[in-house]
């Protein structure tokens, strides 16, 4: 149960990191 949390969490972060490169990309 924990590992299926734990890779929802990952997979949102990684989610997030994404969004923010794609700013920084198109803001620069």
């Amino acid at each position: 149960y924990a590992d299926v949390i734990d890779k929802l969490v990952t997979k949102c972060w990684q989610e997030e990191a994404y969004a923010e490169a794609q700013l920084r990309k198109v803001t620069r």
